[in-house]
């Protein structure tokens, strides 16, 4: 998905309740305090050792699963992508196009033969200038896009509905590379920091209807992207952020 900056609840900035605060669930036994694991400035605040995972938990805003600080808004807030609604105006809209990892430029250019004739004229003179990515402002490298707006590999369906010609080769078997993971894990944004990562729920208007029809059907962000994030994280990491989601809502109906 495209890259913006609005509105994002970032982790990391987010204030952290004081040592031994009285808001850590008293139920929890087994905390120890300093784990070597925790970041330096993290340090001292209660730990809770989980199958093979270490929780950090920071009420009501946050936990620590390894080396990720997770806002509960992943686990909290509900989500269910609603096409019909969005038009999947998320691969339009930004400020820059999507987010790639190490590798996944050459993963693009690998499959870009597949999709050359899907894509429109506009998309492919900017691939002919740049190539399917570029460096952003922030000196990140991103997909390539179209006069500030389609990422390249955008198609429209005859509605109207922007639909990714990436995915749409990969799902019909002419590809092996699905589309960036940024795009996958979307709402989900993730942040690399000198020690740990931050993972954090994107909202803004544009995802709205996926939010009401979360709330519809009662899907939880982190359950809509369950297939994306174990394959950022692994299956141990997905179990660990399951338990600790089953931990919160105990501890929601507690209150």
């Amino acid at each position: 998905m495209r890259k913006e900056n609005q509105g994002i609840r970032d982790a990391c900035q987010i204030s952290l309740p004081r040592k031994g605060s009285s808001g850590m669930p008293a139920n929890l036994a087994g905390y120890r305090n300093g784990s070597s694991g925790i970041p330096g400035n993290l340090a001292g605040y209660p730990t809770l050792s989980f199958l093979v995972f270490h929780f950090l938990i920071y009420l009501p805003l946050m936990i620590q699963i390894e080396d990720t600080i997770v806002s509960l808004d992943v686990i909290e807030r509900r989500f269910m992508c609603d096409l019909s609604q969005c038009r999947g105006a998320c691969c339009i809209e930004g400020e820059s196009g999507a987010p790639l990892e190490e590798g996944e430029a050459e993963q693009l250019r690998l499959a870009l033969p597949e999709v050359w004739d899907e894509l429109k004229e506009d998309a492919r003179e900017v691939i002919r200038q740049q190539g399917v990515s570029y460096l952003d402002a922030d000196g990140d490298e991103v997909t390539s896009i179209v006069n500030g707006r389609d990422c390249v590999f955008t198609r429209y369906a005859p509605d109207g509905t922007c639909h990714c010609a990436l995915e749409q080769a990969f799902r019909e078997g002419r590809t092996t590379f699905m589309k960036p993971i940024s795009c996958r894990l979307y709402p989900v944004r993730i942040t690399q920091y000198r020690r740990f990562r931050a993972v954090n729920l994107h909202r803004w208007e544009v995802c709205r209807p996926a939010e009401i029809l979360g709330e519809r059907l009662g899907i939880p962000a982190y359950r809509f992207l369950r297939e994306p994030l174990i394959s950022k994280f692994g299956t141990e990491w997905y179990t660990a952020l399951e338990a600790a989601a089953e931990m919160v809502a105990r501890q929601s109906e507690q209150k």
